[in-house]
């Protein structure tokens, strides 16, 4: 989905700039430089509204636009997948209250398509792969529910590896191989 692209490209380099902003921002307050920080955290805080107005606009085209016309499983599980992504994008860079919300707005549509995705698409499958990738990272790395990100992870590999075999597209090999490096990390960081 061109759209899609659009909006990923510009949403990632907001992103990046807001780390590279948020990082600043603390080297400069163990300087404690206090008209550093302030002009740093001036400039975050104006990415950080860039990137909740992108987010809510692409949310909105999804939602009101894209969802109600999908003509297709696999349309509808994009969806899915974009509003938790977007969701999260904003739970990121944000705190208190409005991170809350976000952060359960972005499980809610994590969970619709992790259970839309094993009910509609075949183990294996790139779609359903690709909710599984980035619902298992927000989970892990986002909740904090590591436990669960690495079974959601171990159940769909197992899954897919059933299913595809030696048969599986450059696609889903592609997807697999995230969630099988992401998988390898995670177990790392238990064993740490």
């Amino acid at each position: 989905m061109l759209l899609s692209i659009a909006y990923s490209k510009l949403q990632h380099t907001l992103r990046d700039s807001w780390r590279t902003m948020s990082a600043l921002e603390q080297e400069e307050k163990a300087k404690a430089d206090s008209d550093k920080v302030k002009l740093i955290e001036e400039f975050r805080e104006g990415i950080e509204l860039e990137i909740e107005d992108l987010c809510h606009e692409v949310i909105g085209l999804v939602e009101k636009k894209i969802s109600p016309s999908a003509a297709t499983d696999e349309t509808r599980l994009f969806c899915l997948k974009m509003t938790g992504d977007y969701h999260r994008y904003i739970a990121e860079c944000t705190t208190d209250d409005k991170r809350a919300v976000e952060t359960e707005l972005a499980g809610a549509a994590y969970d619709e398509a992790v259970k839309f995705a094993q009910d509609r698409f075949d183990a294996g499958s790139s779609p359903r792969l690709s909710v599984m990738v980035n619902a298992a990272v927000f989970y892990h790395d986002f909740m904090y529910m590591q436990d669960y990100a690495v079974e959601l992870t171990e159940s769909e590999l197992k899954k897919a590896a059933e299913a595809v075999a030696d048969s599986a597209g450059e696609d889903t090999r592609a997807i697999a191989g995230i969630l099988q490096a992401n998988l390898q990390l995670w177990k790392v960081d238990e064993d740490v």
